[in-house]
């Protein structure tokens, strides 16, 4: 901001008053300074120069704060460094770090273990060599019974609709389509168990298929006979006839077995057959309700749950294990930094300050200048127009800033030398061995999270197996499973 030029464009103003107050014979000959209109034009121009002054002066307060924070971080540097380097031992430390999460790995590697075991155990039982096929969620396989229970119970509404209306239909078909999906579904899951080796699961297996063949045909032999008597009732909502329905069908149902149809119209045919569709096609997603071997998918899944978790808690080990060797490094690295920082900081105030004590000399001495100018203007009017003598006082021109011009911040440079000074001496002492400490510290610790890691888990997962072998566990026990 040029001040100067605040002055300056004040000389016309001065100009007009000059020629006023000497047509009025004003200041009068034996004056003292100033007179009214010379105290203002030098009271506007103080003014303006401590406010050039201030703004320097709150510039060497600013940095005279940045010398301060230099000089703090300057006096950490020695202590810190001498007891980081007098102690390096990163090993140490992380031996401490991975001490703490020791115990919670081990009953993690245990329990890995001890399902890998139960897995090796369930295929070399069972001749096991493939992979287990199973659904991510397990819960998946059991929502293809919706559609189709949804489905059957459509189409059933249709077929056992009665003077009810389609409500009543719904209801019966919701009933009969739910028992014939349920059936047929967990037939399908049993029907696996023929896949395994024992004698007593290969029969329960094969044993499932009977079983949903012969449920399949008489149940939906069932349901369609009963479709025909249901027709038949005069009030669906009686018990007793609905009781009654239900006997008759079921003595028509048996005859299927005999080579009888139960159906006695193309309704109760037609329903016959949806059935069956139905149930074979539950059956058929049963099978899939797990891995083909029974019990496989779900210990597999286990297994997967363990790893995840065991590799998890590693993980996290390391990332540990890496912040706390950091902090050492990332402590000599701030030591070193402040020092190779600290000499361009101090070289940026002491230019800083040259360059604003030169800025501020220059406005003062403009400002000076114009003052001279303006007042000089106002002087030479007055007495061009004025009929007595000038005061004495008019052959003067006050200097208003001969104090401030030479406050080039001294006390300052002391400190700056000072700085200079301790830089240089914590060079000499501590920037190469601090170089190297962080080269040294950095190798260490790719080497502790490298092999000396590695080394750590095998540990882990030696001392996983003789806890193990200690609770003397020879083989797990097989839990059948769906």
């Amino acid at each position: 901001m040029d001040l100067a030029s605040l002055v300056s464009k004040q000389q016309k103003k001065y100009v007009d008053k000059g020629a006023k107050s000497g047509k009025q014979g004003l200041p009068p000959t034996g004056a003292a300074p100033y007179d009214l209109n010379e105290t203002q034009l030098v009271s506007e121009t103080r003014k303006l120069s401590q406010q050039n002054f201030h703004a320097y002066k709150n510039l060497v307060s600013a940095k005279s704060k940045v010398l301060s924070d230099i000089e703090n971080g300057l006096g950490t540097v020695a202590p810190v460094c001498d007891a980081v380097l007098s102690n390096q031992d990163l090993a140490f430390t992380a031996s401490q770090t991975m001490s703490v999460e020791r115990a919670k790995l081990i009953k993690l590697a245990e329990k890995m273990l001890k399902l890998r075991a139960e897995i090796r155990s369930y295929c070399v039982i069972h001749n096991i060599t493939e992979d287990a096929v199973y659904p991510e969620n397990p819960q998946a396989p059991y929502l293809w019974l919706l559609p189709i229970l949804l489905f059957e119970t459509i189409l059933g509404a249709a077929f056992y609709e009665n003077s009810n209306g389609l409500i009543g239909g719904a209801l019966v078909a919701l009933g009969v389509s739910f028992l014939n999906v349920a059936l047929a579904f967990a037939c399908g899951a049993f029907f696996r168990y023929k896949n395994l080796s024992t004698p007593l699961q290969k029969l329960s297996g094969w044993a499932a298929l009977v079983a949903a063949v012969v449920l399949g045909v008489f149940l939906n032999s069932l349901f369609a006979a009963y479709r025909g008597e249901y027709q038949l009732l005069t009030d669906p909502s009686d018990t007793q006839q609905i009781g009654a329905a239900f006997l008759v069908a079921l003595n028509s149902a048996r005859n299927v077995f005999l080579l009888y149809s139960p159906a006695t119209d193309l309704s109760s045919f037609t329903l016959l057959f949806l059935g069956l569709a139905g149930f074979f096609f539950a059956f058929y997603k049963g099978m899939y309700v797990s891995d083909r071997y029974p019990g496989y998918g779900p210990r597999v899944r286990r297994l997967k749950e363990a790893e995840d978790a065991f590799e998890t808690g590693c993980l996290a080990l390391k990332e540990k294990v890496h912040t706390d060797l950091n902090i050492q490094k990332e402590t000599l690295g701030k030591a070193k930094n402040t020092v190779m920082q600290a000499k361009p900081g101090v070289e940026q105030v002491r230019l800083a300050l040259v360059n604003g004590h030169r800025e501020m000399r220059a406005q003062q001495l403009a400002l000076q200048n114009a003052f001279s100018l303006v007042l000089t203007s106002y002087r030479e009017t007055n007495v061009a127009v004025r009929a007595t003598d000038a005061p004495a006082y008019f052959a003067e021109i006050p200097n208003l800033v001969e104090v401030p011009l030479y406050d080039n911040g001294d006390d300052l440079n002391e400190v700056m030398e000072e700085l200079i000074n301790k830089i240089q001496f914590l060079k000499e002492n501590y920037q190469a061995k601090l170089t190297d400490a962080i080269s040294d510290m950095g190798n260490k610790t790719k080497q502790l999270l490298g092999v000396d890691y590695a080394i750590f888990i095998d540990e882990i997962i030696s001392q996983g197996k003789n806890n193990i072998n200690k609770a003397h566990i020879l083989a797990p026990k097989l839990k059948v499973a769906i």
